[in-house]
């Protein structure tokens, strides 16, 4: 059986109370009800789970607003929906009541309808902010645990792997001479296959570190970047790599640009045709706004090559 949605009114003059809660109850709501705002304090205090108050302004005491202000700032979070009861009709008080974190007011004389109306959306509004806010923190938790894995599986995938590469080098030294081509060759492919996998792991390494570090945001000149990036590559004699134009200062973390353009061009040299060679330009153009667009335009051209 689905749980009533409970809702505490405070209301100093005692027909307007007992109005509200009849409306309330009608409406399949379980009410607490008060007519001093010291009291209302108290009841929040031990009913955590209260879905909405309807909270008078003007009341002798401790007033609407103080009520307000203390419910705000000490006992709950800001999706708990305050609707302010007012006869009020003068905008300052309305406008101090918002500043003071009210959710919605209604004016006296009302009707069940519009305690229904208001009521109900401000209830449905709270739990979803709600529900975004638990699962953005069941999101973040999944991330960071597969964040934890890709490093720490990487991390014990690179062991095996220098072995494979270590027993690979023993194996060539004791074919030194050999006639057996295709022996020589499927062990190079092996080489080959193990270099790969082990330039994937690191990229997987570098990636969950970027994720559980937080680099400072500066002022990066992303053309310098990207000559830093092209000269840690050294690509393959008959592939021309450069970069092209104008590129802008950005604000942002430089690690993670420098991880972007290290992958994308690492990746356009492994899958060019090692014979035939080409050229690889890493290019800037002006987007909407003040965005940018970086692209890296692959030319498969022997003879454009040996005009350079």
């Amino acid at each position: 059986m689905k749980k009533k949605k409970t809702i505490l009114v405070v209301d100093d003059e005692p027909d307007i109370l007992e109005l509200i809660s009849l409306y309330l109850i009608e409406m399949d709501y379980s009410v607490l009800k008060t007519q001093s705002g010291k009291d209302a304090i108290a009841i929040l205090e031990n009913n955590p789970d209260i879905a909405c108050i309807l909270l008078d302004m003007m009341m002798p005491g401790l007033s609407g607003l103080a009520v307000l202000k203390i419910i705000r700032e000490k006992y709950c979070a800001e999706e708990l929906p305050v609707i302010m009861v007012t006869a009020l009709t003068h905008i300052s008080e309305k406008n101090e009541a918002f500043s003071l974190g009210a959710n919605d007011y209604i004016i006296k004389p009302f009707d069940s309808e519009e305690v229904s109306l208001r009521v109900g959306t401000h209830i449905r509004l709270a739990d979803a902010v709600r529900n975004e806010k638990s699962l953005n923190q069941k999101l973040k938790a999944i991330n960071e645990e597969l964040s934890d894995f890709a490093y720490i599986v990487s991390h014990d995938l690179k062991a095996p792997l220098r072995a494979i590469t270590s027993l690979a080098d023993w194996i060539s030294i004791d074919l030194e001479g050999c006639s057996d081509e295709g022996t020589i060759s499927h062990l190079n492919l092996l080489k080959k296959r193990v270099k790969r996998m082990n330039n994937l792991i690191e990229g997987t390494l570098q990636y969950s570190r970027i994720g559980r570090s937080h680099t400072p945001v500066e002022e990066v000149d992303s053309g310098l970047l990207v000559d830093s990036v092209i000269q840690s590559l050294k690509p393959p004699s008959n592939i021309y790599l450069y970069r092209n134009g104008n590129f802008p200062v950005i604000r942002l973390e430089r690690l993670r640009l420098t991880q972007i353009f290290l992958h994308l061009i690492e990746n356009a040299i492994r899958f060019m045709d090692k014979t035939d060679g080409g050229e690889i330009s890493v290019s800037s153009e002006i987007g909407k706004g003040s965005s940018f667009c970086f692209t890296l335009p692959i030319i498969i051209s022997p003879e454009a090559l040996g005009e350079k």
